[in-house]
């Protein structure tokens, strides 16, 4: 072969290859942020820490003759927000972004009166999570369940203009606000709720919960949870 064809190969190889490093040295940052970027998880166990009888306290309005503070027997349900990631994942927030009715045919249907809207972080009652390190997991509120007697005297837990029994559960989601509609009360039924996990520093994941709410109502904290109600992610 020509020297010179020899040396033109030569120059552009060597070209190439100073372009690849300036490349790199411009976006390794970039490049180590996505290889070690965080991965959110998300699960659920039907049993305690994540599930649990709490009671739920409440003021009764200034018009009743009842003194001080009432308390109602509840069940609270929470979500395991995990990191399988190799760095801390920052100011995490999961976002409730549609809720489906299964249909006994199989089908799923629209709610459309559901407002999409952020859950609160257990504990902190928060929007956002400040840090969320590699392999630990944070507790997310999902909703909860009072019992159904009291359900009317406690302010956002019931529902006048909805066809529920006053014997029947109803599932109160954990949302940042308490909707006017009073959309987060979700009545009996088989539902998939699809939530959006997200981060500063994370990509966006999406995972459907799947909720069954017979709408039977058990003081007993482990009967509840076999049979009351059920949830798994699918």
């Amino acid at each position: 072969m020509d020297p010179q064809w020899l040396t033109a190969y030569g120059t552009l190889g060597l070209a190439i290859a100073t372009i690849g490093l300036a490349a790199v040295a411009v976006f390794q940052d970039q490049i180590r942020a996505w290889l070690t970027r965080p991965e959110l998880t998300l699960s659920i166990t039907m049993s305690p820490p994540d599930c649990h009888k709490i009671p739920l306290a409440w003021q009764p309005a200034v018009t009743t003759t009842w003194p001080g503070t009432r308390e109602a027997e509840a069940y609270y349900f929470r979500m395991r927000i995990g990191n399988d990631g190799k760095t801390s994942a920052r100011n995490v927030e999961v976002f409730a972004e549609s809720l489906e009715l299964s249909r006994q045919d199989g089908t799923l249907e629209t709610v459309h009166r559901f407002l999409p809207m952020n859950l609160l972080w257990a504990n902190t009652n928060e929007v956002y999570f400040p840090s969320i390190a590699p392999s630990m997991w944070k507790h997310c509120g999902l909703g909860h369940v009072v019992d159904p007697n009291l359900r009317g005297e406690i302010p956002g837990e019931d529902d006048p203009t909805s066809p529920v029994q006053s014997g029947q559960t109803v599932f109160s989601l954990e949302l940042m606000v308490k909707p006017n509609t009073l959309s987060h009360l979700i009545p009996p039924g088989s539902y998939r709720l699809t939530v959006l996990l997200a981060g500063e520093n994370a990509k966006p994941t999406r995972r459907v919960i799947e909720l069954n709410l017979p709408g039977t109502w058990y003081s007993d904290e482990s009967t509840m949870l076999a049979r009351g109600i059920g949830l798994s992610v699918l």
